[in-house]
Formats: C-alpha cells, structure tokens, sequence
C-alpha cells in the first residue's frame, strides 16, 4: 500500500506503468537510429569439453580434430548446466585443497567447513572448453570485425581458427578481439575459448560478491554474459558521455574517435524525449581525437527516483557530411553531490533509504543477462520504500543498470576489493586493478541511477591505490562522489579519497532504543550512512527448499531441517518461524525510527534479500515477504515519516506521559499538515486529540507537536497502542507504536 493512502496493487502498478512506458519510449527513439555497428549475436548453444586434468593446450584442443563431448548455453555458468567432476576421488581431493586453502577464514566467521559439494549441485572450478563457428558477412567489406566476450568468469585464452588471439583475466569487463589479421569477410571462423574459473592473484586483483563471499565462497566458471561478432568502421566513434548541467539545463556531450585518421570530420548530437528535442553540431579540429558538443535542453525534465525522465542522446560521425558511425546512448538530467553535510540532488537534501545487495541469484549463480529479473527486484524494493542500493563488492550488470535508471533506484557499485586480505600484492595485479577501475567507470558513467562510485568494502584505513583510483575516478567521471571504503570510522573524517563517510555502529549490539546509537559527533561535517545497518536474523523458511534448482544448494536449510528432526521439533518449528519474523520486523521498526530520528543522511539495511546461511533479508532468497508487508515497512521507510520520540514505552499505570511527534521528510515538498492521534487500549479510546496548521519542512527532521497523557489505572500490565496520522495536500501518512503500562504496586520505587 503507498503511504499515501492507495492499496499495494495501486503502488507497484504505478511503477510497472512507469517501467514499461519508459521502456517504450527510449527503445522506439533507439530502433529510429540506424546502426553502423551491426553486432550477430553468438550466444545461445556451443560446444562444450570439461579438462579437469588441463591437458587441453598440450593436446591442441583448439585445432578442429578434437572432439567436443557435449553442449551448453551462453551465457551461463557451467555449474547450473550440471557440469562437475565426473569422478568422486578427485572431487574430494580438490574440495580437502581448498579447503586447506581457506583455513584463515575460518576464524574470521565468514566461512564454514562445508565442501564446495554441500553448497553447489554441480562442482567444477575448470578448465573447460568453448568452441563455436560462425561466418563474418561478406557485406562487412571495409569494416573491422570484432570478437566480443561480455564477460568471463574468471580467465580466458581464445583461438581464432587455431591461432591463438589473446588472453583475458577479469570478469569484470568484456574481452575485445580486432579480428583484421585472423580473418576477412564472408570466412566461417572457429571460435574456442579455454575458460578457468581458479583465481590466480599474481595477476587477478578481483575478488568481491560476484565470485561468491562469505558463508558460500564457492567456485563457479563460464562464459557468464554474451558473445557477439560486432562491425566498426575504420573510423569511429570510441565513447560518448554526456555530463548533465543543471541552471541552465544542458547536455555537455564529451565524444571521443578512434581508428584511422582522416579529415573533414564533424560531428551532431541530437537530445530527444517523449516531447522536445535538442541539437548541436562541431567540427573536428584538425586530427584531434575528442571534442565537446552542449546542447541546451528547453522545459527540461530532472532525473530523480520520484521522476526517472530519461533522454536519448544520438551522435553521428561525418566525414564530409557522409554519416560514417552512429552511436546512441541514455541519460538523465541530475546532479548528485555533498555539501552543508548532507547529499543533495538536484540541489535538494535527500536521505539514502537503502539496502545491500550482495548478488545472489541461487538458481543462476551468476547474474542473469535479463532486464525482467532486475525489474522486477528493484521493483520489489520500490514497493518497501527503499530508492538507494549499496552493491558489495560487485558491479551491476547493463540490463540491471538500465533497469535502475527507468525505475528511478540510485546506485552505488563497488569495485571488487571485498576484505583487505584480498587486496593485490603484486605489480601486475596492481596495474590490472587500475586499468579495471577505469574500465568499469567509463562504460556505465552515462548511467543517473550511479550516484557513488566505490572502491571496495570495509578498508577501513584505506590502501595504497586508494589516491590514484579517486583521482582517475574524478577525471573519468567529475559527476559523482566517491569514496575508497563502505565502512570507516569517525576518525577517518578528513581523508580526502572520502567524499562522505559510510559508518558502522553497533548493529550488533542494539535496536537503536533510546540509546543515542546513531549520534553523530557534532564535528563530523561530512554525510554519514550507515553501513551495513541492522543484522537483525530469523530463523530459516524450511518451505524454500524445493525453490533450490541447480545453482546454489540450501545446506543450511537442510541443516535447519535436520537439527529440528533431531529435536523432534518439527511440529513446532512454524510458530518458532513466524516469532522469529515478529522479533525482527520489531528490531526493523525500531532500529530504522531510530536512523531517520539522528543525522544520518542514510541507511543501508542488510539485506533486504536473505543470505545464505544468515536469513537477514526482509524479504526471504525469492523476494517473498517475512515479517513485515511492503505497506507495513513504508510507514518507516518513505520519503515522508512520522515518528515518536518518547523516553520510555512501558510506562506506569495512572501517570501523565509526555510524547513527542517527529517527522522526517525529504523528497517530498513542505507542506502546511494537520496531525491526529489515538491511544486505544484494543478496541477502548482512551485518548486523541489532533494539532493543526503545522509547518511541515523538507530535506530535515523536525519536531512537530509535544502531547501530554494521563494513562488509565489498571490492575495488570496492558498494551496500549498510540497511532499518528499527519494529512496535507500530498496526501496521509500515518504509524502506530505499542506501549505497556504496569500497576504501579507491581513495580519498584526505582523502576
């Protein structure tokens, strides 16, 4: 239900109106441009040979006299098609090695002892064997093909016809193949690609959410994003990024070329949305490779997550007034910035209502390459109120980010430095990791939804890479803020890689009641989240167990059903369930009034999705609710919330109570309110009353209205139940909090 008063269906519709409207806009605007770049898509079914003993190369594998056993799909990880290893001797002899391996993990309560086959159905690390045919066009003529793998987890050498082309260690970004001096148009190719999902940290500096972390860290392989055969023009367009400018409102277009070097070149840009257009044009200035088009934009609309207005930019390369390449790419008009100790988007404060998302995907592994699926999650989270997500230690895929911008979600991505241990060590994987930050920066920076860029979790006292990655982050991207650490300390204010401060408090020893765990040191002038915000767990849904396909394997469900067995607790266990989700929805409640009383400028909730081993999530691994309704968790967690500040909620029978209402509001504008309130005893009125004409004001937390109550005389505890409504031209809101009373003879003089 929207907290404005509408039913839940009412809510999440008006989101699936605005996705699916947007999305018809921008992909009609994207249909029009006619590409010069017709990329063939090479996913779907290859050719498939597991080499557990890694004989491949020594026995040229990538020549066409080998034999390739079976099929598989790409993308995908290899693991959710039942690879693994087919003899169980050496099965168990990589699990004892990793094992040993991960001893150091052990004491640091991030990893079980379970082997890798307790926590995946089908368990081999690689290396394996891709190979698939296909024919460049022959109306390529003049063109330069090129051999595109999106994503690869984790390392690659690809052939090309048997001769080697090239050798890739990220999965992070796609691996990009000039295939001129392998072949020409009109030849069918052979394509074979050896991929090993084993880390090796000589050269490989990544290691975050994606791989996966923590209570899993399990190994999983494949070609995980898709392949294409793409065409460029020996002259072309190398990016577009368009900077937004506010006041007046603008689109600063930075375009860079590359290739051959020719002359008479110009280049246009076109602006649309669903109802205006813009343009500029500039010619190139002798052989320069990059040059800078603004083109104002009239009755301009804000990107923001209560309006995601998007715009297309269209570019065209000329050469002498011939178009010779196209590029089209998204937008959105916004500024997200920090100042006076708060985050400001489009010059307004905004308070971060977020969560953690820590990539798991159970039955894929890996991140689908379907826009449907992160919709609909962001969508979910939409409807709890959240419009910032905190990524650890993983980049979002394109059809996520694309989804994020349509829904209007504010992103923060984190470069995958997940824990100091795994920060590289050597020269090269250093040099990999900066060439890595880069690559992931300049691709996705066209992209509202990113408002942060990150360099990694919990480096609490930062690292050696740390300045150079911020600088390059500020010349990439002057855009957005950054910092090089989700959690620090207070101590760490000045740090100038820093640009606002991600803090953890004492998640794991309070729910924020009364206790002044969210005061801020009033020195602190930068804006403060909180990090990884309120590990409040239940107990484990035993009923997702049949949900469980291919991917990940619930161990710790099986755990939980087992030890209830033993127990003979079975009959039990629901009620046990349903009282661990009404402790943790009371721990949500309380903990997160608690966040939009202080001055914090944000939260992130952990999770809002289950983790394994640790069910965490508001809702459970399948998005499905626990504790709390999506129209329950928006009475704490909106743009407007009204909130109480009272000292104490169990209170003594027959004694006046004085009760303070809070409100705190941002995004929404002020307003002029009337508050009304009850406290009933059940079905019993013992008291009301209402304040009108309040002056509501925005991007802050005020106090609004102090009331006093006589509570009733009673002869054993009660609870009474206070709710607030505060009604303007926006609409209602309203919120309810229990209290106890005690006859005063049952308690002591010093209660």
């Amino acid at each position: 239900m929207d907290q404005r008063g509408g039913l839940g269906t009412m809510f999440s519709s008006f989101y699936i109106s605005v996705f699916y409207f947007l999305t018809l806009v921008v992909t009609g605007y994207s249909a029009e441009l006619p590409s010069s770049r017709p990329p063939i898509d090479l996913s779907g079914e290859w050719e498939f040979k597991m080499d557990p003993s890694d004989v491949g190369r020594a026995e040229k594998w990538f020549e066409e006299t080998t034999q390739f056993d079976r099929k598989i799909r790409v993308p995908g990880a290899w693991n959710t098609q039942g690879v693994s290893y087919e003899s169980e001797a050496v099965l168990r002899e990589y699990e004892t090695k990793l094992l040993n391996e991960q001893k150091q993990l052990f004491g640091m309560g991030t990893l079980g002892k379970q082997a890798e086959s307790d926590k995946l159905f089908s368990v081999y690390p690689g290396p394996a064997w891709y190979r698939k045919k296909t024919t460049i066009p022959a109306d390529w003529t003049g063109k330069v093909p090129w051999l595109v793998f999106g994503g690869i987890h984790r390392e690659a050498e690809v052939w090309v016809n048997g001769q080697s082309v090239g050798t890739h260690h990220s999965y992070l970004t796609p691996f990009r193949i000039n295939l001129s001096n392998h072949a020409k148009p009109g030849d069918t190719i052979s394509i074979v690609a050896r991929v090993d999902a084993r880390r090796n940290r000589a050269v490989d500096p990544l290691m975050g959410c994606f791989d996966t972390l923590d209570f899993l860290y399990v190994t999983w392989g494949g070609l995980h994003r898709g392949v294409t055969l793409e065409a460029a023009e020996a002259t072309r367009l190398a990016d577009v990024f368009v900077v937004p400018r506010l006041a007046p409102d603008a689109a600063e277009i930075h375009v860079a070329i590359e290739g051959s070097k020719i002359g008479g070149l110009k280049i246009t840009a076109e602006i649309t949305d669903a109802n205006s257009s813009a343009s500029a044009e500039t010619a190139m200035a002798g052989d320069a490779s990059e040059t800078v088009l603004q083109a104002l934009i009239p009755n301009a609309k804000l990107w923001s997550p209560k309006t995601p207005n998007l715009y297309t930019a269209r570019v065209r390369l000329l050469s002498n007034e011939k178009v010779i390449d196209t590029r089209s790419v998204r937008f959105g008009l916004r500024e997200f910035k920090v100042g006076d100790g708060k985050f400001l988007l489009n010059g307004k404060p905004i308070f971060l209502r977020g969560y953690g998302d820590d990539c798991l995907f159970p039955n894929t592994i890996c991140p689908p390459a379907d826009k449907s699926e992160f919709s609909q999650r962001l969508l979910r989270a939409r409807e709890y109120g959240f419009n910032y997500v905190r990524h650890h230690s993983w980049i979002p895929p394109e059809e996520y980010l694309d989804a994020a911008d349509e829904l209007g979600m504010m992103l923060q991505p984190e470069f995958p430095f997940a824990y100091r241990w795994d920060l590289p060590k050597t020269e090269e994987a250093k040099r990999a990791a900066i060439e890595e930050w880069q690559a992931m920066i300049r691709p996705n920076r066209n992209h509202p939804s990113i408002v942060t860029w990150c360099m990694g979790n919990e480096l609490y006292d930062s690292f050696d890479l740390a300045p150079e990655m911020y600088r390059l982050a500020k010349t990439l991207d002057p855009t957005r803020v950054v910092i090089d650490s989700d959690g620090c300390n207070f101590k760490h204010e000045n740090r100038v890689t820093l640009d606002f401060m991600v803090v953890q408090f004492g998640e794991g020893s309070s729910i924020g009641f009364n206790d002044g765990k969210y005061n801020i040191p009033p020195e602190i002038n930068k804006p403060v989240i909180a990090h990884e915000m309120g590990y409040f767990v239940t107990l484990p849904d035993l009923n997702q167990l049949d949900l469980f396909q291919n991917g990940l394997k619930p161990y710790w469900l099986l755990q939980a059903r087992d030890l209830a067995a033993r127990n003979r607790l079975v009959a039990e266990y629901p009620a046990w369930l349903a009282g661990s989700y009404r402790l943790q929805a009371a721990c949500l409640k309380n903990n997160m009034e608690a966040a939009r009383r202080s001055r914090l400028s944000g939260t992130s909730v952990w999770l809002f999705q289950d983790y394994p081993n640790c069910a965490e999530g508001v809702v459970d691994m399948f998005f499905r609710p626990k504790g709390l309704t999506a129209e329950e968790f928006r009475k704490f967690n909106a743009p407007t919330v009204l909130l109480l500040d009272a000292p104490r909620r169990n209170l003594r029978a027959g004694e006046t109570a004085e009760i303070k209402f809070v409100v705190s509001r941002f995004e929404d504008e002020p307003s002029t309110a009337t508050l009304r309130w009850k406290l009933k005893s059940g079905n019993e009125m013992l008291a009301s009353g209402s304040k009108e004409q309040l002056q509501i004001k925005s991007g802050d937390v005020q106090e609004i209205a102090v009331i006093k109550v006589d509570l009733p005389h009673r002869i054993k505890a009660e609870r009474l139940t206070l709710s607030g409504e505060l009604e303007d031209t926006i609409g209602k809101i309203d919120n309810s909090w229990n209290f106890w009373i005690f006859p005063t003879e049952l308690l002591s003089s010093d209660s």
